[in-house]
């Protein structure tokens, strides 16, 4: 065979090796299936030790005042520890978020060499060629990784797009489809096949998965971008016009981080940006009192931050710390009068505390700043709900609704003023949008739903929607909410509306 012949057959080896990757990350040595890369020489910024290994001499040009000094510190420890490969590995996390990728190179190999059993620094070495576009190379290291933890979705979504961008999209559509089976709440597992999918000109398919991942995460502006793409593609141009509009809306919108390791590298970086994301996660996660502790944080160095007092707002208000949740408005107000979100976020605490009349005021304040406001309408709308005002409260909803179809809170309480105002058939089309995605909040979006089924005569739905209902909150261990259930249900019963 020529030597032409021979590199043919070859090639066509590697690439069957590669779309064999696949469900399960068999062990295939990746590195075969590319050719290989020339390992990056360390950075001139450092120079190695007695020992042979590089001492961590950084230029911390550039980097904010606070970030130098913690930095200064890691350095430090490194140095003092030249064995030690969490200090290594430490360094290369700030080094990562502060996109000094060169260097950090080179401190996740040192950690990595020196416990070439700990996983987090092979991903975190992966993650950081993909994200320098260095996919071949990265697939190589996602393997090492995968030997040593294969079950890490996020490792998973990052070697498919490292496959992807190689031209095994195969294989990677492969991957995903495996992840998603497994872990259908992933929404950016569900973004990405999404987006493969429609590259593969299987718009209908794709549309699947971007609504999964819209499902999980409203405001996830990726998504809506590619589904505007994709319903054009499907000759929707209603609703790809829709889309297009929420992806201008949303175009920060991102998913919560599911990748706890990478998060600690983002969680490094030192600037205002990175200091709210946080706080936002701490907030999701119930730590409200730390949430509201790093927004105070970020007010001492910025006092003029906006964006601080719109959080604390609602952060105060949920510790039922009312006072201070009306200074952070008041101070607020002088530094950014026209800041839409400040005015409907206390209106939304003046709602929750009883004074919806003062609320309505807030919200139209913050309305005739910004008449696109979604959430300033939805919680309108529950205000005039409290003052008994259904027609204003349904024209308020509908409206929210209209710029976010996606927010199942306003479905629920469109839902039940389009019931209280005899709607009935509008009402159910209106509660059923709200079957998914399912939550523990679910049953009694359902038991809604039953009665609007009920009221527009369709009892055999109504005893069908709670019979889910109660299902559901046995399973999410809602005893009371089930008992409730039992009792309309039987009421049905006895009524002679339905058989048992």
């Amino acid at each position: 065979m020529s030597t032409e012949g021979r590199s043919r057959v070859d090639a066509r080896a590697r690439d069957d090796r590669c779309r064999q990757i696949g469900i399960l990350l068999i062990t295939v040595f990746l590195s075969a299936c590319v050719p290989p890369e020339t390992q990056e020489a360390l950075p001139t910024e450092s120079r190695f030790d007695a020992s042979g290994r590089p001492r961590v001499e950084i230029d911390l040009h550039g980097l904010p005042d606070r970030a130098r000094g913690k930095a200064s510190r890691l350095i430090q420890a490194v140095n003092d520890a030249p064995d030690d490969p969490g200090s290594a590995g430490l360094v290369a996390m700030f080094l990562h978020a502060h996109q000094r990728r060169d260097v950090a190179v080179a401190y996740y190999e040192r950690a990595a060499s020196l416990a070439p059993d700990v996983f987090r620094w092979v991903y975190l070495l992966g993650v950081l060629h993909v994200e320098a576009g260095r996919d071949d190379l990265a697939m190589s290291v996602l393997e090492r990784a995968a030997k040593l933890d294969r079950d890490y979705p996020p490792l998973r979504l990052h070697l498919a797009e490292a496959l992807a961008r190689t031209g095994h999209t195969a294989s990677a559509i492969e991957l995903l489809q495996a992840l998603t089976n497994e872990r259908a709440d992933y929404a950016q597992a569900q973004f990405e096949l999404g987006r493969l999918l429609a590259q593969q000109g299987s718009n209908a398919a794709a549309a699947r998965h971007l609504e999964q991942a819209l499902l999980r995460v409203p405001h996830y502006g990726a998504a809506h971008r590619q589904m505007a793409e994709v319903k054009a593609q499907l000759g929707d141009e209603a609703a790809a016009e829709l889309h297009t509009e929420l992806a201008a809306r949303h175009a920060r919108g991102v998913p919560p981080e599911p990748d706890e390791l990478l998060t600690r590298v983002e969680d490094m970086r030192v600037t205002a940006e990175q200091t709210i994301v946080r706080a936002g996660r701490l907030s999701a996660a119930g730590r409200l009192a730390e949430a509201a502790g790093v927004f105070e944080d970020l007010l001492e160095r910025e006092p003029d931050n906006a964006v601080a007092y719109i959080n604390l707002i609602g952060l105060y208000g949920q510790l039922g710390e009312i006072e201070r949740a009306e200074q952070a408005y008041r101070n607020g107000v002088t530094i950014a009068p026209d800041a839409a979100r400040l005015h409907s976020n206390f209106g939304i605490l003046l709602l929750r505390t009883g004074r919806p009349r003062d609320a309505v005021a807030l919200f139209d304040r913050a309305l005739s700043v910004d008449p696109r406001l979604a959430s300033a309408l939805k919680y309108r709308g529950l205000a005039e709900q409290k003052l008994g005002n259904v027609q204003a409260a349904i024209a308020s909803l509908a409206a929210s609704r209209d710029l976010d179809p996606y927010d199942q809170q306003t479905a629920y309480a469109l839902g039940q003023a389009q019931v209280a105002s005899g709607a009935y058939k509008t009402a159910v089309a209106t509660l059923a949008s709200t079957r998914q995605p399912v939550s523990a909040r679910t049953p009694v979006y359902l038991q809604a739903l039953a009665q609007a089924h009920l009221s527009s005569g369709d009892a055999e739905a109504a005893q069908t929607t709670l019979t889910e209902a109660r299902s559901l909150a046995v399973a999410y261990g809602q005893r009371a909410i089930a008992d409730t259930i039992d009792t309309e249900l039987a009421q049905l019963i006895d009524a002679g509306l339905v058989s048992p």
